[in-house]
């Protein structure tokens, strides 16, 4: 639901910022036309023509204008639109026309800012799942994900995402919350682990109990803090909003006066139009929203605009170094052989197994192994233990790759435990025959730039 919602908005607004475009790009054309035509065919057709581009140009503007007037938001497009009018009524059509064009640029920047946001909005609500398989009565039943009640018992395969908050009830499985935490690395889900939508089951089946209604997920709720952002006022915007309160009836009342001693409505629509902050109407907005949207590109939500102007005033920046700092991808540091087995054998032995797994670990392992690990090898009885470890024959050989509390209870002879000397917390153990074979350690890469980057910012202290 909440997905068509977004979608039928983003319909709306693409239209309106169609047919703004094309009354900026015709008013443009015609308000030029009409300076060519002063010199070739006289004032009269120029006015004409200047009068066309004032229609196209302002009928736009009229619009938010009369929108904010029924609103009952004081706002500076009323002094914008005031001087189109004033303009206009006095035949100063090329005036008009100019105003107007101003203001309506800046809307067109806007409203463009936000199509970008809502986008990304829209790619975010793509996360959740359209069908899901539910328990019903003891029997898998395939249903639309936004009729998932709270309570049931949703079956998810690996591969799946998940479509509400909930806990697992069983099984044991690695999912991706990369869309909604930023932590590129998988993270091991167990019986009695809260899970959330939007993420993706990577390891084995998962049967979770869903605990909320799917409309209050923390998707949702990330969704609603987009749009709420968006909607939201910095300081400096608020400020702007109490001086636009005072400053359009103080402009109109020294404009009247100016009118009433003079007797020259030129100079009060002079006053108008150079009293008019057309650099406030345009830089407020249009850098908040464009801000957004190019946060949410690339993966950052903020939840209240007034941060934005915080930054400016940031004197110290933690990392959250994981998918931040590094690319959240595993990367092999350092084989260990052990037992008179030589290293080569025992990043083949790891890889042969780990190749039929779809683990982060194993992928780093198979990768490093390269052209180590040889398309025929003969696997046999081979076993996983998702978040634990694998197991099978290699060759004939018994072969066992997994963590090292799982290796030395589940795969090692008595008196073979392995002692991780080096303290690494990533590191997987590698059995043969029951003996310990060697291991192998790991951490993620660091980012290309991420170095420049954080010299750059100690630069800026």
């Amino acid at each position: 639901m909440a997905h068509a919602f977004v979608k039928k908005m983003l319909e709306t607004e693409a239209q309106r910022y169609r047919l703004q475009m094309i009354a900026c790009i015709a008013g443009s054309f015609v308000l030029a036309n009409s300076y060519l035509a002063a010199r070739l065919y006289g004032p009269e057709i120029s006015a004409l023509l200047a009068l066309s581009a004032a229609v196209l140009l302002g009928a736009p503007l009229i619009y938010h204008a009369l929108v904010d007037l029924l609103s009952e938001s004081v706002e500076l497009n009323e002094l914008a639109a005031l001087s189109f009018v004033a303009a206009f009524c006095t035949a100063e059509y090329n005036v008009a026309a100019m105003i107007a064009l101003f203001m309506v640029i800046s809307q067109l920047i806007e409203f463009r800012s936000q199509v970008g946001a809502r986008r990304n909005i829209e790619a975010l609500l793509r996360l959740a799942p359209k069908r899901v398989l539910v328990d019903r009565n003891g029997e898998l039943t395939e249903i639309d994900a936004s009729e998932v009640c709270p309570g049931e018992l949703v079956h998810i395969r690996p591969g799946d995402g998940l479509p509400g908050d909930g806990i697992v009830e069983e099984g044991l499985s690695t999912v991706n919350e990369s869309a909604l935490t930023g932590e590129s690395m998988p993270v091991e889900k167990k019986a009695g682990d809260h899970v959330y939508a939007g993420t993706v089951n990577e390891g084995g089946l998962l049967r979770v109990r869903i605990a909320a209604e799917i409309k209050d997920s923390t998707l949702e709720k990330i969704k609603e803090m987009i749009l709420h952002a968006e909607e939201s006022r910095t300081p400096a915007m608020r400020l702007v909003d109490r001086y636009a309160a005072w400053y359009t009836p103080v402009v109109l009342a020294l404009a009247g006066l100016v009118l009433f001693f003079t007797h020259d409505i030129s100079r009060a629509i002079a006053m108008l139009v150079v009293a008019c902050p057309c650099t406030i109407v345009l830089s407020g907005p249009s850098a908040l929203v464009a801000a957004l949207s190019a946060a949410a590109r690339v993966g950052v939500i903020v939840k209240d605009v007034s941060a934005l102007e915080e930054a400016s005033r940031v004197t110290t920046v933690v990392f959250d170094k994981t998918g931040t700092l590094t690319t959240g991808k595993l990367g092999v540091d350092m084989v260990e052989s052990l037992n008179g087995v030589k290293r080569d054998e025992v990043l083949s032995l790891a890889a042969a197994l780990e190749s039929v797994s779809t683990h982060p670990v194993a992928r780093a392992v198979v990768r490093e192994a390269g052209t180590l690990h040889k398309a025929s090898t003969r696997l046999e009885a081979v076993h996983e233990e998702p978040g634990m470890g694998i197991t099978g024959m290699v060759d004939g050989t018994w072969v066992c790759v997994g963590r090292q509390e799982w290796i030395t209870a589940q795969c090692l002879e008595q008196g073979g435990a392995f002692e991780n000397r080096r303290g690494w917390g990533s590191v997987v153990v590698v059995a043969k025959e029951g003996a310990p074979a060697g291991a192998i350690y790991l951490s993620d890469t660091v980012k290309e730039g991420a170095t420049g980057i954080i010299n750059a910012l100690k630069k800026e202290r």
